[in-house]
């Protein structure tokens, strides 16, 4: 709600506090009828204004109780995902972390066989008596062209537009920056060799369909390369990382996050045999299920907090609803039609009041018969529950629909407080229905005259 209203609020709320309390010392020395009136005053006589003030004061409680179960929502859904995310990764092993790294989870065995690393293209010109040396003549200029060369030479263009390299440095000095500020894909280095200079051009990127081919005009010949017989030689092809999961090939243009099944990526680091695997032992997952039990059970806790103090002051059921939506999280089938495919088979049980509760035993017998369906639908129910989360505490959340509701409630009532205040004090103020675009609620309703 905007600064404005809640500003508006506090100044009618001290000045109607202000006003009763001179009410009620007049009160105090006044004789019994005088003691009657006063009494009146605070039920059907009641100003309006004081009646438009005691709402909007409700209504504000209402809307700060709703604002501190989206806090504990939403810091819920973080801290679930959190679990969902790293709770099997420490599980993981490389058998050698030379040839292969563990970048993602993994919950079985992998036999990994890598027989060539993902490389870029590079090509070498011929030698060069100096860094100074001249090559055709300035204003000449180079095409490059990003593709992919197939076992007989061929090119194929990887569909980008050529780009054209203008020189007007002839040197290869000269040459080597002119290529390296085109950006085009590929970069230049001058390469101290026996005898001079070579002059090398690497690819930015590996893979099959990461090569190049130059073409030049007849003066920057010795530059040339299109998969034959030209003046630069292939140092390097640009292929593919070619590896076997388990006896089956797959390939990858890259040598990073390479996938070895659904879940398991591996960073590729030079040939050889290496076992992804998991380790025998279950205490990180208990770990996180022990965590999660407790982030549920704190978020529950709230939220019957939040709707005890509620009360009747909001009959929504956004609280209940809430905590129903977490509920059915805990019966769920998570993982299809395996054997472990609720929370409940692996020790994770919801209790009558919404609470859970963690049964170990339970969760080592699931764990001894399949690692992975555990360990599965505890990642799943970690989403399951963020979700359900952000569903009533996220921006454009349930809760927050509802607060919206109140806010626009609240500017009614405060701005209704403020017209019967005044028109109370006798103040030329004509009382309508609207205040701006919000209906008063309290349209029609008699203040006191005294």
């Amino acid at each position: 709600m905007s600064t404005a209203v809640n500003s508006l609020l506090s100044n009618l709320l001290g000045s109607s506090s202000g006003s009763s309390s001179t009410s009620g010392t007049s009160s105090s020395s006044s004789n019994s009828s005088s003691s009657s009136t006063s009494s009146t005053q605070t039920g059907a006589n009641t100003p309006a204004y004081q009646l438009s003030l005691s709402k909007a004061a409700q209504n504000q409680q209402v809307i700060t109780l709703y604002q501190n179960m989206q806090s504990l929502g939403q810091e819920f859904s973080s801290t679930a995902l959190g679990l969902a995310t790293t709770q099997v990764n420490s599980n993981v092993n490389s058998s050698n972390g030379n040839i292969a790294g563990v970048s993602q989870v993994t919950n079985n065995n992998y036999a990994v066989d890598v027989s060539q690393l993902a490389a870029a293209q590079t090509l070498t010109s011929g030698t060069f008596a100096s860094t100074s040396a001249t090559i055709g003549t300035t204003g000449d200029s180079l095409v490059l062209q990003l593709g992919g060369w197939n076992s007989g030479g061929t090119f194929s263009s990887a569909g980008t537009t050529a780009s054209t390299i203008s020189i007007s440095d002839n040197s290869l000095n000269g040459i080597a920056r002119a290529i390296n500020n085109a950006k085009a894909g590929v970069t230049a280095s001058l390469v101290s060799v026996s005898g001079g200079v070579e002059m090398q051009i690497t690819g930015q990127t590996t893979g099959a369909f990461s090569g190049y081919s130059l073409s030049t005009s007849a003066d920057l010949s010795a530059l040339e390369y299109d998969g034959t017989a030209k003046s630069m030689s292939l140092t390097t092809a640009a292929v593919d990382a070619s590896y076997t999961v388990n006896g089956s090939l797959f390939t990858s243009p890259t040598n990073s996050a390479v996938p070895v099944t659904t879940g398991v990526n591996i960073d590729l680091k030079r040939t050889g045999n290496v076992t992804i695997s998991q380790v025998n032992t279950p205490t990180q997952l208990v770990a996180n299920i022990q965590s999660l039990v407790g982030y549920v059970n704190s978020l529950v806790s709230g939220i019957n907090q939040i709707k005890t103090t509620l009360g009747t002051m909001d009959e929504s059921g956004i609280p209940n609803q809430f905590m129903n939506a977490l509920t059915q999280v805990g019966y769920q089938s998570l993982n299809g039609t395996n054997s472990i495919t609720t929370l409940s088979d692996i020790g994770f049980n919801v209790q009558p009041d919404g609470t859970v509760q963690f049964n170990q035993t339970q969760f080592t017998t699931a764990y001894g018969q399949s690692p992975t369906d555990a360990a599965f639908v505890l990642s799943e129910a970690s989403i399951a529950y963020a979700q359900v989360a952000s569903q009533y505490s996220g921006s454009n959340g349930v809760a927050q629909s509802h607060v919206d509701a109140l806010n626009q409630l609240q500017v009614a009532y405060v701005y209704g407080a403020q017209a019967d205040q005044q028109a109370a004090q006798g103040s030329a103020y004509t009382r309508t229905s609207t205040y701006g675009a919000t209906t008063n609620p309290w349209a029609g309703v008699n203040f006191y005259q005294g």
